[in-house]
């Protein structure tokens, strides 16, 4: 086994026992992928002006990762707000407490009020990362999938359940972990 095979498999192991740099993580290998496919905003390295965390507090809002805004096919501005999570996945399950489930609402409504938009051209998209995978497959999901969402129990707390769908699911590893160290240092 070679030094750099050594490190990964540490830097992999820390990162599952940590819970920031599971986030960082899972925000690595997004913002990696999403500036191949889409025009981005990194709201955890811009100016928080926009998203004020008081202002988020105070609305019972949770900030986003990325940001994209594009115009529709009938210059329709639409606005995609997109969240990284580097969760362990059972049987394709993924589950989020009712809690956040209202804060990423309220986002919603946040976002539309600022952006002047309706809330339906604002959507919240979970990008999802199977820590069994290591990051090497990430599924896509909408917020209003939890709308129908199985009712549940996360940590002791009320939750929602989706099931995860092959469909949306996509290759990774084609992302080069050594970019992705450079990201978390």
């Amino acid at each position: 086994m070679t030094v750099k095979k050594i490190k990964k498999m540490i830097m992999l192991q820390d990162i599952k026992n940590s819970t920031r740099k599971s986030g960082d993580f899972g925000e690595g290998i997004a913002k990696k992928w999403l500036e191949e496919e889409w025009e981005i905003i990194d709201v955890s390295s811009q100016d928080k002006s926009f998203f004020d965390q008081d202002e988020l507090k105070k609305s019972g809002a949770k900030r986003p990762d990325f940001v994209s805004i594009f115009d529709d096919n009938d210059d329709n501005q639409k606005v995609i707000l997109w969240d990284a999570k580097f969760h362990n996945v059972e049987n394709n399950s993924f589950k989020l407490t009712v809690e956040e489930i209202c804060k990423y609402r309220k986002l919603r409504e946040l976002f539309s009020e600022k952006m002047e938009c309706e809330v339906s051209d604002v959507h919240i998209i979970f990008m999802i990362f199977p820590k069994s995978d290591d990051g090497n497959q990430m599924y896509l999901a909408h917020l209003t999938e939890f709308k129908h969402g199985t009712e549940t129990v996360l940590n002791g707390e009320p939750a929602k359940e989706i099931i995860l769908k092959d469909v949306n699911c996509y290759d990774t590893s084609l992302i080069q972990r050594e970019e992705l160290e450079k990201l978390l240092s």
